[in-house]
């Protein structure tokens, strides 16, 4: 039922002449929440003002008056505000309320990633671990929109420790780590069920397992790996040979295996004590299959690679500019693609306005071999130019001084090295 706004103020205003400044304050509450719950933010908040003026440390009044800054854009008020709450409740020892007052500071801004990350930090204080994970995941898409990958693949990580059963971005992280070629990493995040049906995750599930002596779980999934190998068949009883003991396992055995389910990879050369009659023991197993996952790993980095800069291609042709940038940058984790596609990053941020996102990609381009000396030349040119746009004169002349030794008065080389050799003396 509405409240007589009018009578209730008269009655507050009675109750504070009388002394009785708590339910004076109860009515104010009252008339502000109504106004603020219908809508009639400037009213609400006059009146939640007044309230602090009786009581500074009002907690509710000190949210709402936060709370409408924020709902009306002053972005400012309502982060001072918040701010001064967080601060009085954390002196109270109110640490949970603290956390609360963090969480709303983290929907301020959607470009202050560090408050963002504060708020999800505050809500597994308070219990809240799905809805951390939730909100990581769109600090990491967010950052991942402006090319701050690295950063946003860090930030995925946490967000899959707190939600373990989001098997898709497990599964996810395990493939960006295996591009890298970090196999021991994407292990971490990888069981039998993350990996579904994919059979490149399933291998290495399998390949720990083996390494940890989980034999029956390395069979199962070998089963699965053979069974969806319609090419490649292979007699069960083989397959069951390898569930009893590591001492169990011969040298034929092993090899049906590894050649079942790495058709397209070298067969690697067995251990010396392999060779001979009797069974492997843990140590050749850690060989044969240390060699069986160094291969797989730089087939898949090289095969992925190769078929990110293809598509890089048609990409461009097609006019789609973020999705050539996002198939570039696949296709330079292989040192052959390197060189040109960094190259070719670092000019896109350059031509964008991007400053730092060109220097970072010239500067890895420039770590990589260059098909020839004049293309060397002539990113290490541009390089010098983003530096020095930058203000870091420093590293601007180094770059400079370097090109003057390999290329001679290449350009204007010669000018910029005086110029900013000028500049750097100055301070």
């Amino acid at each position: 039922m509405p409240i007589d706004r009018a009578a209730t103020l008269r009655n507050a205003e009675t109750l504070l002449r009388q002394g009785e400044l708590e339910p004076a304050i109860e009515e104010f509450v009252r008339i502000a929440d109504g106004f603020h719950g219908e809508g009639f933010l400037q009213k609400a908040a006059a009146l939640y003002k007044k309230i602090l003026k009786l009581a500074p440390d009002h907690d509710h009044a000190m949210f709402r008056v936060a709370e409408i800054a924020a709902e009306q854009g002053l972005v400012t008020d309502a982060r001072a505000g918040f701010a001064a709450l967080e601060e009085k409740r954390r002196a109270r020892g109110d640490a949970r309320g603290a956390a609360e007052v963090r969480v709303q500071l983290g929907t301020l801004s959607p470009t202050d990633f560090a408050a963002r990350r504060s708020a999800a930090a505050a809500r597994v204080e308070i219990g809240d671990a799905e809805g951390a994970a939730r909100d990581l995941k769109g600090i990491a898409a967010d950052l991942d929109a402006i090319g701050r990958t690295d950063e946003a693949f860090d930030i995925l990580c946490d967000a899959a420790h707190l939600d373990p059963d989001d098997h898709a971005l497990r599964a996810r992280i395990a493939r960006e780590f295996l591009g890298r070629g970090h196999v021991d990493d994407a292990a971490r995040y990888l069981t039998a069920q993350v990996a579904g049906s994919d059979p490149e995750l399933l291998k290495i599930v399998f390949d720990m397992n083996m390494r940890r002596g989980h034999l029956d779980d390395a069979v199962s999934i070998a089963e699965r790996l053979l069974a969806d190998d319609d090419t490649s068949p292979v007699e069960s009883d083989a397959v069951e040979d390898t569930a009893v003991t590591l001492e169990g396992l011969t040298s034929a055995d092993i090899e049906q295996v590894l050649d079942e389910l790495e058709p397209r990879v070298a067969e690697p050369a067995m251990p010396a004590a392999a060779s001979a009659p009797g069974a492997l023991t843990g140590s050749d197993l850690d060989d044969v299959f240390g060699q069986l996952r160094a291969e797989a790993t730089q087939k898949t980095l090289r095969d992925s690679a190769d078929k990110a800069y293809h598509r890089a291609a048609e990409l461009q042709a097609s006019g789609d500019g973020d999705g050539y940038i996002e198939a570039l940058k696949a296709a330079s984790v292989s040192p052959a693609f390197r060189f040109e596609t960094a190259s070719r990053l670092g000019r896109i941020y350059r031509d964008r306005g991007s400053v730092s996102e060109s220097i970072e990609w010239m500067e890895r381009a420039a770590q990589a071999p260059a098909p020839s000396p004049a293309e060397c030349h002539a990113l290490l040119f541009d390089l010098a130019q983003a530096l020095e746009a930058s203000g870091d004169v420093t590293r601007a002349l180094a770059v400079c001084l370097e090109l003057q030794a390999d290329a001679g008065s290449y350009r204007d080389v010669d000018a910029r090295v005086d110029r900013l050799a000028k500049a750097q003396a100055r301070g």
